[in-house]
């Protein structure tokens, strides 16, 4: 491992305190192990997706366990997003945060399922566009 790999594990380390991530990321680096697309977008994108459609939500009026209904997860998760203590680590451009803005009144006006699906699919696409990630580890759809 070189030392400036070495250096920026340490710092993700100290900034977000995932160890179990470094250990996955050394394992692929290595060969042992294989990250497939979409648990890279689990990892990096789907907690700041949640944290910006909660926090979207909520400032509408809608309470945190409202908007925790709304997005299948606790309202636990709802006040740790927006106290910035998940999910709150990216740089997002403007086309995303349009996106997410849009998915707020989608979902406020009661979007399916189906419908919710295909929102966080888009708002992952726009990062994973917009993120410095490798080419290989992006979702094939994203790609298109």
């Amino acid at each position: 491992m070189t030392d400036q790999l070495a250096i920026v594990l340490l710092e993700y380390v100290i900034n977000f305190g995932d160890l179990w991530v470094i250990v996955v990321l050394l394992l692929t680096l290595y060969g042992i192990f294989v990250i497939f697309p979409c648990e890279n977008a689990v990892w990096h994108y789907l907690p700041q997706i949640r944290a910006d459609l909660a926090l979207g939500l909520v400032k509408t009026g809608m309470t945190q366990t409202q908007a925790a209904k709304k997005l299948g997860v606790t309202p636990a998760a709802v006040s740790q997003y927006i106290h910035k203590k998940r999910g709150m680590q990216s740089l997002k451009s403007m086309v995303y945060r349009i996106e997410i803005a849009d998915a707020v009144k989608k979902i406020c006006e009661g979007a399916s399922m189906d419908e919710l699906l295909s929102i966080v699919c888009n708002c992952c696409r726009l990062m994973q566009k917009d993120g410095k990630q490798d080419a290989e580890l992006f979702c094939s759809k994203a790609q298109q």
